[in-house]
């Protein structure tokens, strides 16, 4: 009964977002956690069955047969339907928000669902980030060449360096994306200065 009630925690399950304006919810469910509920409570009545061929001596009638066979049906195909949810979601590559209803019922507010700007911002999105990583990498490379000494070349590369880390730590990226990407510029740096000096 403990797992039971573990599990039937209400933020195992679903969550309620309050905006500004109080009149405004939204409740977000976690089927996983819907899902691993049932999955315990017909783990516990497969346990409750089993003790109860424990006390009538291992004796296994054609009742506690009768008993026992859907439970542990229901119990497998819950297994199997988890499993199959799981996998689904790692592979999911379509993007649903992109379904009308979806989006309706979920509402434009949510979190989960991606940014769907127009194909002509999100290319300007994309020109803007490519043009200020062009700057990033030439304007120091011009300086380091105009200006020839160690001196400079250290306080250049490593003043463009932290400001680079600096405004890729500010976007919305992974850790360990922004780590590959400062790394991969340190290391574009790093061979101009040995190449030039």
């Amino acid at each position: 009964m403990a797992a039971i009630q573990y599990l039937s925690n209400n933020s195992q399950v679903y969550r309620e977002f309050l905006y500004f304006d109080d009149a405004e919810r939204e409740w977000r469910v976690n089927f996983r956690g819907l899902h691993r509920m049932i999955l315990a409570r017909l783990q516990e009545n497969l346990i409750s069955e089993i003790g109860e061929i424990k006390r009538s001596g291992f004796m296994i009638t054609d009742e506690g047969l009768a008993r026992l066979e859907p439970l542990l049906t229901r119990y497998t195909q819950a297994v199997r339907d988890f499993d199959y949810m799981a996998k689904s979601a790692e592979n999911a590559h379509d993007d649903i928000s992109k379904d009308l209803f979806v989006r309706r019922e979920m509402g434009y507010r949510s979190q989960d669902v991606p940014d769907q700007g127009s194909f002509l911002y999100q290319e300007g999105r994309l020109l803007v980030a490519l043009v200020i990583t062009a700057i990033f990498v030439l304007l120091p490379m011009i300086v380091m060449v105009l200006h020839r000494d160690k001196t400079t070349a250290l306080i250049v590369s490593s003043a463009f360096t932290v400001a680079f880390a600096l405004l890729v730590a500010a976007l919305d990226i992974k850790a360990d994306v922004a780590i590959g990407v400062v790394a991969a510029y340190t290391a574009v740096l790093g061979t101009f200065v040995v190449s030039t000096l």
